[in-house]
């Protein structure tokens, strides 16, 4: 991948430093970095930055506006939410205003650039437990959830595995490290996966592995207890 300017916006400078750190030593270039985006709005606006990188708080009425901010300032940039927390009404409203991903601060290193490098391919990313708001709502999953049972679909062992690692946000370059095959061979199967269930992308197959327990995920997990739970007393 080529060379990627990168804006940097994050209040905490100690944070800041680190994303920067990180960032550098991969193929992301940080022009600039910045407490805020209304600083970028009078600083930097026009600039050409293919990704801007920005930690917001737990007010989605200011990450809403900062987002529609830095798609007014650079339209052709990749917009990218970090977070202290996982709230659902935060992601709902970041990927409203039309924010390219959403990552935790507590990622670990590998995950961070492999969603970037995800992002920058054009995917959308966000928490894996999550996932539910890029299709119902938060409150039409946990309560009305349906589920397929994978067996049905005839995928190996290792297409589970790969659609696994989709669902964590991997890169095909980290698939192939963590199961010991090729580049190639991970596009074979993601193509055969896709193919078996009737999917158009990653970002879908992410998903319906979440929905179907391929990956745990603990809001769906508690809300089919309490529905067994609610049916036994019935």
């Amino acid at each position: 991948m080529n060379r990627v300017t990168t804006l940097l916006i994050e209040k905490n400078s100690f944070i800041r430093e680190g994303l920067k750190s990180l960032l550098v030593q991969s193929h992301y270039d940080t022009v600039l970095e910045l407490k805020n985006a209304a600083d970028a709005a009078t600083q930097l606006c026009g600039a050409d930055v293919q990704l801007v990188v920005c930690g917001v708080d737990e007010d989605s009425d200011d990450a809403t506006l900062t987002i529609n901010t830095l798609k007014a300032c650079f339209r052709d940039a990749r917009i990218v939410i970090l977070s202290q927390d996982m709230d659902s009404i935060l992601i709902r409203d970041c990927f409203s205003a039309g924010a390219d991903g959403f990552i935790l601060k507590d990622i670990s290193a590998s995950a961070f650039i492999g969603s970037l490098n995800l992002i920058m391919l054009g995917e959308k990313v966000f928490p894996t437990s999550m996932a539910s708001l890029l299709t119902k709502g938060w409150d039409s999953w946990v309560t009305n959830f349906s589920s397929e049972d994978p067996d049905e679909y005839d995928l190996s062992d290792r297409e589970l595995d790969i659609i696994a690692c989709l669902a964590n946000g991997d890169t095909n370059k980290f698939i192939a490290r963590k199961l010991s095959i090729t580049e190639s061979t991970v596009k074979v199967h993601l193509k055969t996966i896709l193919r078996k269930l009737g999917l158009g992308n990653r970002t879908q197959a992410a998903i319906w592995a979440i929905r179907n327990g391929v990956v745990p995920c603990p809001e769906i997990s508690t809300a089919r207890r309490a529905k067994a739970i609610a049916e036994g007393l019935h």
